[in-house]
C-alpha cells in the first residue's frame, strides 16, 4: 500500500521500530503457498500490522485509519489466491511506515522562525537567507508529512512553503472527507497556523522572501500564534 497523508506516532522511536521489525521478521516468509495455513498466517500478521499502529499512531488520523483499514481489509479475505500477495502488500507497508519512523522528528525539533524575531534585525537577516547553518539544522522531519529533508529547507521562505505546504496536505484530507478535525488534527493545523505566522512576521522584519499580500497575513499571525498557545497551555480544548 503506498501510504499517504499526515501521521503521527506517541512513544520512543526505537520501540516502533522495534515493534514494526519484529511484526516482519516473525510473520514475513519466502515460498509462501496459497493454502489454508499461509491464509491463517496472512491474517495474523495483518493484526500484528494492526496492533503496530494501535499502539503507536494517533488513531483519530485521517491517513492512519486508511491504512488500518487496509490491512483489516486484507485480514478478512477468504481468498487464497491472494495470500502470496497480501504477505508482500502487508510487509510493503509497513516498510514504509518504518521509513516514515526513520526520517521523523519531534513536533519540538521542526524548523521554526519564532526565535528570528528575538533577534537584531541583522543576525535575523542573515539566519533568514541561511536558515541550514550547522546551528539550525535538525535532520528530518516527517511526522508523516513525508519527508521534506530539513537539509533542504535553506531560507525563511522555505520553511514558510513547508507549512503551507502541510497545512494544505492536511486540509485536504480533511475536506476530502467532509468533516471536520479530529483532536489530533486540530492541534496539527493550529501548530502549522501558528508556525506560519512566525514565519510571516519574520519576513516583515527581515524583508527577505516578502510577497504581495504578506502584510495581510500578518494581521492575523498574533490571532494564530496566541490560538496555539492556548492549546498547548490546555487553556483551550478540543472536541473530535
Amino acid at each position: 500500500m503506498k501510504l499517504t497523508g499526515t501521521f503521527y506516532f506517541i512513544g520512543e522511536k526505537e520501540d516502533l521500530l522495534e515493534s514494526i521489525d519484529e511484526a516482519i521478521t516473525n510473520y514475513n516468509r519466502k515460498g509462501v503457498s496459497c493454502n489454508k495455513h499461509d491464509g491463517a498466517l496472512l491474517k495474523a500478521y495483518c493484526h500484528a500490522a494492526m496492533k503496530v499502529l494501535d499502539t503507536y499512531f494517533a488513531s483519530d488520523l485521517r491517513a492512519v485509519r486508511k491504512c488500518r483499514r487496509h490491512f483489516e481489509k486484507l485480514s478478512f479475505s477468504d481468498s487464497l489466491d491472494l495470500v502470496p500477495l497480501g504477505f508482500l502488500d502487508v510487509s510493503d507497508t509497513l516498510n514504509n511506515l518504518k521509513t516514515i519512523v526513520k526520517d521523523s522528528v519531534k513536533i519540538s525539533d521542526m524548523p521554526s522562525c519564532k526565535d528570528m524575531l528575538e533577534l537584531s534585525v541583522e543576525d535575523a537577516v542573515s539566519v533568514a537567507n541561511d536558515f541550514n547553518s550547522e546551528r539550525n539544522s535538525k535532520g528530518l522531519i516527517t511526522i508523516g508529512l513525508l519527508g521534506k529533508k530539513i537539509g533542504d529547507i535553506i531560507t525563511v521562505a522555505d520553511i514558510r512553503s513547508y507549512y503551507k505546504e502541510s497545512l494544505d496536505g492536511l486540509q485536504r484530507e480533511i475536506d476530502e472527507e467532509n468533516g471536520q478535525p479530529s483532536v489530533t488534527e486540530a492541534f496539527l493545523l493550529a501548530k502549522f497556523k501558528c508556525e506560519l505566522g512566525y514565519c510571516h512576521k519574520a519576513i516583515i522584519k527581515t524583508g527577505v522572501g516578502v510577497f504581495k499580500g504578506v502584510h495581510d497575513l500578518v494581521r492575523q499571525a498574533d490571532d494564530d500564534i496566541e490560538a496555539f498557545r492556548m492549546m498547548e497551555s490546555g487553556q483551550v480544548t478540543v472536541n473530535s
